[in-house]
């Protein structure tokens, strides 16, 4: 069986989500692939166990230019086969993928639109663009989605198709 390189977006903490993708990374290093997890700068984490590695993105969000410089020099350095993206790194993970040529780019959709816009401090046309920039990257970069719940995935077809 061929090894291949994962990157995982998730916030390196005891959180039920993150927990969860911690496991996946572990599972898939005991089956011999290599795992990068790439967390939000929030907190600095730099951790190297072989094929399990942790980084964490230059922002607390990762949002701005120096986060998509710091992953474009991983992606050309990991040559990763997926890209598992959750929350806040969607945009970069998925435009940076397809830059590059990343073959599996998944998106784990959590949170319905309409929760997010009950939540949303935003102007109602802020949140209308924001809206349509996630639908376009959502139709350009994304190869595919695991929704974690019937409503999230009933949610994801209604708002992005």
């Amino acid at each position: 069986m061929p090894a291949y390189c994962y990157f995982i977006a998730v916030t390196w903490s005891k959180g039920a989500i993150s927990q969860h993708l911690q496991a996946l990374g572990r599972h898939l290093v005991a089956q011999g692939h290599k795992v990068i997890y790439l967390s939000d700068g929030k907190q600095k984490i730099r951790i190297d166990e072989g094929n399990l590695q942790v980084y964490s993105f230059p922002t607390s969000r990762p949002t701005s230019p120096v986060d998509f410089i710091f992953l474009q020099q991983l992606t050309r350095q990991y040559l990763p086969d997926c890209m598992i993206i959750n929350f806040g790194a969607e945009n970069v993970m998925n435009i940076i993928g397809l830059v590059n040529g990343v073959p599996n780019r998944i998106n784990w959709y959590h949170t319905p639109l309409s929760a997010i816009l009950i939540d949303s401090q935003n102007t109602r046309w802020k949140n209308r663009l924001l809206v349509a920039r996630k639908w376009l990257i959502y139709q350009l970069a994304v190869t595919g989605f695991i929704a974690n719940s019937e409503l999230s995935r009933l949610d994801l077809i209604a708002q992005y198709g």
